[in-house]
């Protein structure tokens, strides 16, 4: 019986092929269609350098898509990876865990996995300097001073025992306590007249700490271990918030943190507006215009589904700490 053709797809088969082409070919699979953008951002600047040309494809099984990193990770084995194959993937805790998952040891030994260091692409793209900017796009202050940076730190500091806690436990494989759960509790952070409600957050914080007193008791002795361990990756305390779930920290921090900055600073120019125009009609064209350039389309487009695209589009910071991770795998891995 004829092998499966599917087999021979590996770094050696592109890598022949390669002899036949005008540029080494590095073929490489992502988890989704979203994220070959992202990982095309990053691969794309080494082509002329290198004289190769980056393949960025989902895998097919047939008539199968297989997206997320546990679909990519098993169909493709380590034998198969190489110069010419590269597989590049969300980080999770497979970095920071020892033992995290089923493919940890393999992402760490495989020079030709390329991971996002921060949680997931996610993290990335909700990264302080980039949600201000957002705010300025939903809402074109004329000046616009808060420190998101400041906040993702207050934020990081306020769950951070809640956040070593979770660590230990998975590091432990005690399952009780589950990344969705701390998604969950992330979605008691709030934001009041322009600032962190922290008062709120911390109520919030300390009832779920008191309803999982005994997860505390049993883990108390290992927080400092953790805060050792996440210093020596280059993670101060202000700087957990790049380590939490990407899901969780898009749709519980960086949405609404945006949304309410960006519809507090749209209230203001709109009243200006008002104020300004000397009639109804050029009120209307005014506030027309406005929602036309920060692409509200008064009824069509909810403010809360403008900044989810806005973040979605986001292009990484180039000097982050995850960027600067990623360019030494891609430099390694092309060495």
């Amino acid at each position: 019986m004829a092998s499966d053709i599917r087999s021979r797809l590996n770094a050696d088969y592109v890598k022949d092929c390669n002899k036949f082409r005008k540029r080494d070919v590095i073929q490489v699979y992502v988890e989704g269609f979203l994220d070959k953008s992202f990982w095309y951002f990053f691969l794309q600047p080494y082509e002329q350098a290198h004289k190769c040309e980056f393949r960025i494809s989902i895998l097919r099984d047939r008539d199968r898509t297989l997206c997320g990193k546990d679909s990519v990770l098993a169909y493709k084995k380590e034998k198969d990876l190489g110069r010419n194959l590269w597989l590049c993937v969300d980080s999770d805790y497979d970095e920071l865990i020892k033992n995290y998952g089923a493919y940890s040891d393999l992402i760490k030994r495989s020079k030709y996995i390329i991971t996002t260091w921060w949680y997931s692409i996610e993290n990335l793209k909700c990264a302080p300097l980039l949600l201000r900017d957002d705010v300025i796009k939903a809402s074109l202050p004329d000046k616009f001073g808060v420190d998101f940076t400041a906040i993702m730190g207050e934020i990081s500091k306020l769950y951070k025992g809640i956040f070593f806690l979770l660590l230990e436990m998975k590091e432990k494989h005690d399952d009780r306590f589950q990344i969705d759960e701390f998604s969950a509790c992330l979605s008691k952070i709030s934001f009041k007249n322009g600032e962190l409600d922290k008062e709120s957050v911390q109520s919030a914080i300390n009832v779920w700490t008191q309803n999982h007193a005994d997860w505390f008791e049993q883990y108390k002795t290992e927080a400092g271990k953790w805060k050792k361990k996440l210093e020596k990756m280059g993670f101060g305390e202000d700087e957990y918030y790049q380590l939490y779930n990407g899901h969780g920290l898009y749709e519980h921090i960086a949405v609404p943190m945006v949304e309410h900055y960006a519809k507090k600073l749209r209230s203001a120019q709109l009243n200006t507006i008002a104020n300004g125009a000397d009639s109804k009609e050029r009120k209307e064209q005014l506030v027309n215009e406005y929602n036309n350039k920060t692409k509200m389309v008064q009824g069509t487009i909810p403010l809360k589904e403008r900044v989810k695209q806005l973040i979605t589009d986001n292009i990484p910071l180039m000097d982050c700490s995850a960027a600067q991770k990623i360019k030494s795998q891609i430099e390694a891995a092309l060495a």
